[in-house]
C-alpha cells in the first residue's frame, strides 16, 4: 500500500509552471510530462527510502524523460 503524499505549495507551483511551458510547446509533451510527474509520486509513495539522500533528509527521484526531480522527506 502506497504511503500519502503531501506537496508543499511551492513545489505544486514549480510543477504547474513547467506543464503550462510544455503545454505552450506541444500537448503531447505537457502530457507526458505530467503522466512522468504523476508516476514519479506514484513511486515515491510505493517506496520512499528507495531513491537517494541528497541533502540533509532530503530524496531525490529524477524524472526519466524530463530535466526535472522530485525531492521529498
Amino acid at each position: 500500500m502506497a504511503l500519502p503524499v503531501e506537496f508543499d505549495p511551492r513545489a505544486e507551483e514549480e510543477a504547474r509552471a513547467a506543464f503550462l511551458w510544455y503545454l505552450e510547446r506541444s500537448g503531447k509533451a505537457a502530457d507526458a510530462f505530467e503522466r512522468e510527474l504523476a508516476r514519479a509520486i506514484e513511486r515515491v509513495g510505493e517506496a520512499p527510502t528507495t531513491h537517494p539522500i541528497v541533502d540533509a533528509e532530503l530524496r531525490r527521484y529524477l524524472l526519466d524523460r524530463f530535466p526535472y526531480s522530485v525531492l521529498y522527506a
